[in-house]
């Protein structure tokens, strides 16, 4: 899967150029586009070379499938684990073996129903 970050007609149609000019596929390309709100959408992206009976290139197809949820999906579960791993970073946690008593508590009962632990 490749990534762009582009958001010009120019660049879409390079892309397209490549597509026609090497007879190579670009597939799952994740783009981001800003619409004239300037709101984020990301899409992803296949463009396939159209040919003719005798193999000749002589367009493209292509089809977008919106991923906004996915990629604000992958954001936001990526901010929340640099935060969890900086707060555990803060507070050392010791064995059993070199203290007995420590222990890890899990706050969240959400988490603890997720991972099937009974409080």
């Amino acid at each position: 899967m490749t990534s762009s970050t582009r958001n010009c007609p120019a660049s879409y149609r390079a892309d397209e150029e490549q597509v026609i000019q090497s007879g190579e596929s670009l597939v799952d390309h994740e783009e981001l586009y800003l619409d004239h709100n300037h709101n984020q959408k990301w899409f992803l992206t296949t463009k396939v070379p159209l040919r003719d009976h005798h193999g000749v290139i002589t367009g493209i197809i292509g089809i977008n499938h919106d991923i906004y949820r996915t990629q604000t999906s992958r954001r936001r579960i990526g901010k929340c684990q640099m935060t969890l791993e900086a707060a555990l970073s803060r507070r050392p946690f010791h064995g059993a073996g070199s203290m007995p008593d420590a222990v890890l508590r899990i706050v969240n009962t959400a988490c603890l129903e997720f991972l099937d632990i009974n409080g």
